[in-house]
């Protein structure tokens, strides 16, 4: 029993010992089933995944694919673009030099125009000439005509009739030429009018050979005293009824003398040059300074109030403020506005120098900040082109002149529409130049109407109406003391007038073609006029006579402009400023020292 008892109680241990070991095989079984188990989930998880990054990684390589492909493409379209947008910008510069070909060869059209007409018309004096000293050797033996002097004249005045209603069509197509100068049958017209002129000039020369004749028959035939008084006044008759014929066939009635005008009683001063001055041959002004900024016509100016910086507009869009002294550009006046680019026609600045306004052909008024540059206001109302600005001399009002053939009036500070003057003539293109006398109660607008209206701004009615020229009057300006308005004509002339009673008092002959620009020394004693032959002329208001002529410009001067500098220590240098359409801005200056 001893012995047996420690077998027994080894058994329980052993049998144990077996579970155990068993229990751990299970145990490790089971973690390995356990492990193929999530082996096998992580796989089905992972297979989509991979299947999925597979056709991610397809797509990618494909979408990159296509993007270069596109790229490829739209640089090949971008090529093509370049390719045709350079004959574009071509064409596009070839239309803007057309353009300014076109606006040259306008001018020259005109101006051939007038020449003919002008030559025409001398040929026609001549005539009359001849025919008024025929009458005075008649009138002289108008005592001693015979009975057959009778028979005579009333051949004569038929004669005459017949001239006058001859000339009658010849007068109605130049009226019609000059209404259709920009017409594209221009050329035609102005050829068939020479060609009609010319047939006009041989059958005139015909109809006065007979005249000829028979006023020799009278001075030969005449001998009785019978009829005398009734000679006499046929006589009279004819010469008024030639005298008629020979207004009549220079100008209409209607331009010369329209209704209400004002005409000139008595000239005052006449200046026609006799020689023509050559630069730098006893002349004091030359070309200081040429200004190469713009890339158009310059076609306004305007002088801040100290005179050391002043303002161009110009075809190319721009607003250039330039230093007078150095001729530095310093500024250009804000960013074109692509809804309203259009090339700027005329600017003033304020009398403060605060403030300015320029215009166009885009119907409207931009008001612009000088020192910052920036646009602070439009005024909108025009339904016409706008040709001319300048402000009240208290710098609250601005005036405007249009196509539209109205002048109107503004509020600068609120921008209102003070007033609306009408009065020039509607068969005509508009207003073209507009001017503020010094004390602000007058203001003056001319027309291609060829008049200039007088305006009392405190009633808005016309005053007078300054009638003269024959051709569109292009330009105005006041004397500083406000007694005498100055304009410029395409009549190639500059005429003076008193504005206490409107009468010609100044008249200015030297130019060869359109008179385009005028601008007064700030003392009153020069004026200078700037024209479509090239050239600018310097007058002497105190004796009538030419001072200067300054050559430089290779195409039509625009604008004129007088600059006095102010500087602290009392000097005061005199300049003239000038703008072209050959695109640049010449500064002008007095050989002689300017005294303080």
């Amino acid at each position: 029993m001893i012995t047996r008892n420690p077998v027994y109680a080894a058994a329980p241990l052993t049998v144990t010992v077996f579970v155990n070991a068993d229990n751990r095989n299970r145990i490790n079984r089971l973690s390995q089933d356990q492990q193929l188990t999530g082996l096998t989930h992580l796989h089905q998880i992972i297979d989509p995944l991979e299947t999925r990054l597979n056709d991610l990684e397809t797509t990618t390589q494909t979408v990159q694919q296509q993007v270069r492909e596109e790229a490829a493409q739209f640089k090949g379209t971008i090529a093509q673009v370049h390719k045709l947008l350079n004959p574009l910008k071509l064409k596009v510069e070839q239309f803007g030099e057309l353009e300014t070909l076109t606006q040259q060869q306008i001018r020259e059209l005109r101006e051939h125009q007038q020449q003919a007409k002008e030559a025409t018309l001398a040929q026609m004096d001549q005539f009359f000439e001849r025919i008024r000293e025929h009458l005075a050797q008649l009138e002289a033996l108008a005592n001693q005509a015979n009975p057959q002097t009778l028979t005579q004249l009333q051949t004569l005045e038929t004669t005459v009739g017949q001239l006058q209603q001859q000339l009658q069509p010849l007068k109605i197509q130049v009226e019609q030429l000059e209404q259709q100068a920009k017409s594209p049958e221009l050329q035609a017209q102005i050829t068939e009018l020479r060609e009609l002129l010319l047939a006009q000039q041989t059958q005139i020369s015909k109809e006065l050979e007979p005249l000829n004749s028979q006023i020799q028959e009278l001075q030969t035939r005449g001998q009785s005293p019978s009829n005398t008084l009734k000679t006499e006044q046929q006589i009279y008759d004819l010469k008024t009824a030639i005298a008629r014929l020979e207004e009549t066939s220079a100008y209409p009635t209607s331009a010369r003398n329209p209704a209400g005008a004002t005409t000139a009683a008595k000239v005052t001063h006449t200046i026609t040059p006799t020689t023509q001055l050559n630069p730098g041959q006893g002349n004091h002004w030359h070309c200081a300074q040429t200004l190469q900024g713009h890339l158009g016509s310059v076609n306004t100016l305007a002088i801040a109030p100290h005179g050391q910086t002043f303002a161009s507009g110009s075809d190319d869009q721009s607003i250039k403020l330039w230093q007078l002294a150095t001729g530095q550009d310093v500024r250009t006046l804000g960013t074109p506005d692509t809804s309203r680019v259009s090339p700027v026609k005329t600017i003033a600045l304020s009398p403060n120098g605060q403030m300015l306004a320029s215009a166009g052909n885009d119907k409207v008024i931009q008001l612009w900040q000088v020192t910052l540059g920036q646009r602070i206001g439009i005024l909108q109302g025009h339904n016409g082109a706008i040709s001319s600005l300048t402000f009240s001399p208290d710098g609250e009002q601005l005036i405007s002149g249009s196509a539209d053939k109205t002048v109107r009036i503004w509020q600068v500070k609120t921008g209102q529409l003070d007033q609306t003057l009408t009065g020039h003539s509607e068969w005509f293109s508009g207003v073209k130049a507009v001017a503020m006398s010094p004390n602000g109660k007058t203001l003056a607008s001319s027309s291609d109407d060829k008049t200039i209206k007088l305006w009392d701004l405190t009633q808005g009615k016309i005053t007078h109406t300054l009638a003269g020229h024959h051709d569109t009057v292009n330009d105005l300006t006041f004397s500083p003391d406000g007694q005498f308005l100055f304009s410029a004509s395409s009549d190639s002339t500059i005429k003076g007038w008193r504005l206490d009673n409107g009468r010609e008092a100044f008249h200015f002959m030297g130019h060869r073609g359109h008179v385009y620009s005028l601008a007064i020394s700030p003392n009153g004693q020069v004026l200078a006029s700037g024209s479509w032959d090239r050239s600018i002329k310097l007058w002497d208001l105190q004796t009538g006579r030419e001072l200067d002529t300054l050559t430089g410009h290779t195409a039509a001067v625009m604008t004129l402009a007088f600059a006095q500098e102010r500087y602290g220590n009392g000097s005061s240098p005199l300049a003239l400023i000038s703008g072209s359409s050959d695109h640049t801005v010449r500064i002008w200056r007095d050989r002689v020292k300017p005294s303080h």
